[in-house]
């Protein structure tokens, strides 16, 4: 503290107040800091008992009021050095003085416009938006205090709001506090990622509440660089824009707004990702361009130039139509396109084509010829892919260059498998092929396949022999074994992913007494060992006819458990005794708490797929805990060809998904998934 020290004159020199006396005053009695509102603004207004505006000095107060005082005194002074074209009174605005609530908090006077006391409430709140709806989403502002939601409130500043005669703080939301009532609005669903992108680069310490989705953080994401074709005038000029995005937003929202976040919906894991946006350098790419129009300019007469404007390359005719026809390829490779349908001058066209299908039944696939029909023009399959792959584009006999749909071209890519000289199609991909062929076509060669998707939409109608169980089956329940006996008779495996509460293990019961004692093969439930109990006490009161034994212990007999229906056993000892238990043929594996096999690589995830069984089966009320690579494990179990390899589904999927916020690839995995995984919540079914 050495370099700190001052004498005593100094410091008396440094607080003496400034020259001036004050005004001769007479204290007020009465003297009230009152909050008012300027169109949901608040503000602070002195008055005195019967209301009347004063202008009393902090000189002859005491105490919080003195503090307070001195604070207003000291931001009009601060104030009155600034011009202000937008306000044109004198009011102290509580939004822009956060301090003022601090030293309010003190104060016996601090009174609302009708003169009943203000009081501070010390239980944290938080502002939570909540949005329900289907096909018009509508948003709603909360406050939320100790359980207790509060709709109608105003923000005092970016960590006190105010409902009622009482002050609650929140965590900070920012300085952009007064635009959050924007955001009570309708939205349609398409624009639930930009409602969602705007909300969270707007504030911080906003909970969302949307359907049973979770909001987690993403990892940094980088805008990619997009071209744009904006148009063609009338002397066949072509106006060329470079900008950048994020897959799932169109350029102008990132030119239009000041987006620091971006939120993606990920509908497979029910989770709102917010992640952290870089924008991309542009210049290198523009020069790039300009690099290749400086080339080509050479070759053409002084007539042909381009010019740059406001970031928009504006190309003379002739020079477009050698930059394109020359760089087309290269152009849709490394940038994303809008606009090419205003490039038909130049012969190129987008295009949607037909897929022509000519299959046979495969055991659990489809197999034969496959072709796209694009402007009359037939191409095998896998010749258009390839010709895409390594042009982005078709040549078509005219000399058109076809642009198809990278979305529709990715869409043929998961589906279809090369097996020699055929296609091969997954017998679950059919719902999807579906939507790519005509109707007509379909009903020929697949119909028998179609018909076992439909049924799952007639459930609720179908009629069942329900067994013989000691309990009265709820709705829900009986419509969850209608499933579960659907996916057997059809040899499909299947998620039951129930909320807990709702009996899982009740209706796996009932289909297990269903079969038995007709069948002569034994089941297979595993389970932690927690469950174990459980399991036993469940299979006593509901099923006490069916046989079971709990494989455990050391001195456990895989020979003696075969002899009953039932073997009720463990995840850690289906690990250590998979070598004895894959040489078993099993009617039912059953995995309760199936998430215990979520991670692909794990020994138990392993040994469960080395296990032998006609009917497989999963129950958990979290299929899906943290990533779509658990969803995977849990398919290559309940149905291994649905996906293939752990690779196929990264690329197809998890990538794609994950990386791209591909909408079309998300949309087609839930699709996929979807008759094979019954959910439902407390809230939904014990109402």
């Amino acid at each position: 503290m050495k370099a700190m020290q001052s004498n005593g004159n100094d410091l008396f020199a440094m607080l003496k107040k400034a020259p001036g006396t004050p005004k001769p005053q007479k204290a007020l009695e009465a003297l009230f800091f009152q909050l008012r509102f300027d169109e949901r603004v608040p503000y602070l207004e002195i008055v005195d008992k019967k209301g009347r505006k004063i202008h009393p000095n902090y000189r002859f107060y005491s105490g919080p009021t003195r503090d307070v005082l001195k604070s207003i005194e000291y931001l009009q002074e601060k104030d009155a050095f600034r011009i202000n074209w937008e306000v044109s009174n004198n009011r102290i605005y509580l939004t822009d003085n956060p301090i003022l609530v601090w030293q309010l908090r003190r104060c016996e006077n601090f009174v609302s416009q009708d003169f009943k006391p203000i009081r501070f409430n010390d239980h944290p709140g938080k502002i939570i938006v909540r949005i329900e709806g289907d096909s018009l989403l509508k948003s709603r502002i909360i406050l939320r205090v100790g359980g207790q939601d509060i709709g109608q409130f105003a923000l005092l500043n970016e960590s006190h709001v105010y409902d009622s005669g009482t002050i609650y703080m929140i965590p900070p939301i920012g300085e952009n506090l007064l635009h959050l009532g924007y955001f009570a609005t309708t939205i349609l669903p398409a624009d639930l990622e930009k409602y969602l992108s705007l909300l969270f680069s707007y504030f911080e310490n906003i909970e969302v509440e949307y359907q049973n989705f979770r909001t987690i953080e993403g990892p940094l994401r980088t805008t990619e660089p997009v071209l744009l074709f904006e148009k063609i005038d009338q002397d066949k000029s072509l106006y060329l824009r470079i900008s950048s995005t994020l897959p799932g937003f169109e350029p102008d929202f990132f030119e239009n707004y000041d987006i620091r976040k971006i939120a993606f919906l990920n509908e497979i894991e029910e989770a709102i990702v917010v992640s952290e946006v870089a924008r991309a350098e542009l210049y290198p790419h523009l020069a790039e361009i300009t690099r290749a129009l400086n080339k080509y300019k050479k070759n053409l007469d002084h007539k042909n130039d381009y010019a740059l404007i406001d970031n928009v390359l504006v190309i003379e005719e002739n020079l477009a139509r050698t930059f394109i026809y020359r760089d087309l390829a290269g152009l849709i490779t490394r940038f994303k396109i809008f606009g090419a349908e205003k490039l038909t001058s130049y012969k190129v066209r987008p295009v949607t084509p037909r897929l022509n299908l000519s299959l046979d039944h495969g055991i659990d696939f489809l197999e034969g010829d496959a072709s796209l029909e694009v402007e009359g023009q037939s191409i095998p399959l896998f010749e258009a892919l390839q010709q895409i792959r390594k042009n982005a584009y078709i040549q078509l006999n005219d000399g058109t260059h076809a642009i198809i749909n990278n979305a529709y071209i990715s869409k043929l890519e998961r589906i279809f498998k090369k097996k020699q000289e055929k296609v091969r199609l997954s017998f679950f991909d059919l719902p999807i092929v579906e939507e790519l062929i005509d109707e007509k076509i379909s009903q020929g060669w697949f119909q028998k396949s179609r018909e076992i998707f439909l049924g799952f939409n007639r459930l609720h109608q179908a009629r069942v022999c329900y067994p013989d169980i000691k309990a009265t089956l709820r709705p829900y329940r009986k419509q969850g074994y209608k499933w579960l006996n659907y996916l057997h008779k059809h040899e499909l495996g299947g998620c039951l992913a129930d909320d807990m509460g709702l009996g899982k293990t009740l209706q796996a019961i009932c289909i297990l007494a269903s079969v038995y004692p007709k069948e002569k093969m034994s089941s297979l439930i595993v389970m932690p060992r927690s469950l174990l109990f459980n399991w036993e006490n469940e299979i006593k009161k509901f099923s006490p006819q069916l046989s079971y034994h709990i494989y455990y212990g050391q001195e456990r007999d895989l020979e003696v458990a075969m002899q009953h229906q039932v073997i009720l056993t463990t995840y850690a000892l289906v690990r250590n005794d998979i070598e004895k238990l894959r040489e078993k043929q099993f009617y039912y594996i059953i995995l309760d708490e199936s998430q215990n096999i979520k991670n692909v690589g794990s020994q138990i995830s392993k040994a469960v797929m080395l296990l032998n069984a006609k009917h497989r089966l999963a129950l958990s009320g979290t299929p899906i805990e943290n990533n779509l690579g658990e969803l995977y494990a849990l398919f290559r179990f309940l149905n291994p060809p649905m996906f293939g390899s752990l690779e196929e589904f990264n690329r197809n999927y998890a990538m794609p998904i994950q990386k791209d916020n591909d909408k079309d690839a998300a949309r087609e995995l839930k699709k996929k998934v979807y008759p094979f995984i019954l959910r439902r919540l407390k809230k939904d079914v014990l109402k």
